[in-house]
């Protein structure tokens, strides 16, 4: 499945504004099963980042990453 943008774009402006450490975040506004495909695409790519992302019994897609400061 290829990367849907407007998905990449809010994980980076929720990783932009998370605190640093691990956060987990969601976006309910999109199609659950389109962002649980994003972030498991972005898992392989860093999986030292992002973790893998499942549907909840809720029907989310949890967007579980870290945040490290870079200084």
């Amino acid at each position: 499945m290829p990367a849907n943008t407007e998905i990449m774009h809010a994980i980076s402006k929720l990783v932009e504004n998370a605190d640093f450490g691990s956060n987990t975040e969601y976006l309910p506004e999109f199609n659950q099963k389109d962002v649980k495909d994003t972030v498991n695409m972005l898992h392989i790519k860093e999986p030292n980042i992002f973790m893998e992302s499942s549907i909840a019994w809720d029907g989310l897609a949890d967007i579980t990453f870290v945040k490290v400061n870079q200084s």
